[in-house]
């Protein structure tokens, strides 16, 4: 049973609240206003410095149609290719395994020689220029193609520069030479936006490990052959030309795939016709054998 005494003592302090002016509350809540100004301020300068500084995340994403799907081939459909491929149905989640595997994307890294990447450093972030920035390394040797390295490039010019520590100063354009192997620096579109940079070469099944593991294939919806393709990443010209590649390198794939079955097939076709054939020889000579010995004479 509750206390009469408590209900009358709440009842009691939402009547004094209610009573209160507001010129009563101003002056009781006045003396926390320093700390609520000084709270909003350091939210807006961390919402600042936060927004400033973060390196932002874009999202590329592309759409294709695998031909096949989880469709069901027509009653008219190819009976020689169902029967060398013992079934009429694509598996959809194979097709996906192939766009997310490392092959594929080693293929679409050496086409876009995303071995090296390229980022300017400023004074707190790093961004990553992809191929926009003002020079392109192109590597004449690599003394070691399973060793990764990374060169921090620091330009006193628009075509002078310097790497790492080294008091040798390079020009845009002329080659040279060090412990990882022989290089040279091709001048790119503009002139240097920063005076630091860094260039980050890596094996191409490295690279492709890395780029793999960003990319995220599901179908648009159960029971089609459309499938949606995305990866997060810090510049979106790469993560278009990524995911454009892809797909142009899925389907070349596709295409020998389809050719390295037939050339099988064809294969398997032969071999067993050349087998029947001599097995037919063999059964001829056993005929005619056969009627040497018994004199038989077809009429």
């Amino acid at each position: 049973m509750q206390d009469p005494n408590i209900y009358s003592e709440v009842e009691k302090n939402k009547s004094e609240l209610w009573n209160l002016s507001f010129r009563d509350l101003f002056y009781k809540y006045i003396r926390f206003l320093p700390l609520f100004i000084l709270s909003v301020a350091f939210a807006l300068f961390g919402s600042y410095l936060y927004l400033r500084y973060k390196v932002p995340v874009y999202s590329a994403g592309g759409s294709m149609i695998i031909k096949g799907g989880d469709q069901q081939s027509g009653g008219s459909g190819d009976k020689f290719d169902e029967l060398f491929s013992g079934s009429k149905t694509q598996n959809i989640q194979n097709e996906i395994e192939i766009l997310r595997s490392r092959p594929l994307m080693q293929r679409v890294v050496e086409k876009l020689d995303l071995q090296i990447s390229y980022s300017a450093v400023g004074k707190i972030k790093t961004v990553n220029v992809y191929k926009y920035g003002p020079f392109i390394m192109e590597p004449l040797q690599i003394n070691d193609s399973s060793r990764a390295f990374l060169y921090k490039v620091k330009f006193i010019n628009n075509s002078e520069f310097k790497i790492k520590d080294d008091p040798v100063t390079h020009r845009l354009g002329q080659a040279f030479k060090n412990e990882f192997g022989t290089f040279v620096f091709k001048k790119n579109i503009g002139t240097p936006a920063a005076t630091d940079y860094t260039v980050d070469w890596r094996p191409a099944a490295s690279a492709a490990g890395g780029y793999a593991g960003a990319i995220q294939v599901m179908p648009k919806s159960a029971g089609t052959g459309i499938l949606n393709i995305s990866m997060l990443t810090p510049n979106p010209h790469l993560g278009a030309d990524i995911i454009n590649k892809l797909m142009q390198e899925y389907s070349q794939y596709s295409v020998e795939q389809r050719q390295q079955s037939s050339d099988q097939i064809l294969f398997f076709v032969n071999d067993r016709m050349k087998d029947i054939g001599n097995k037919l020889d063999s059964v001829q000579q056993l005929y005619l054998g056969y009627q040497t010995r018994y004199q038989i004479i077809d009429a």
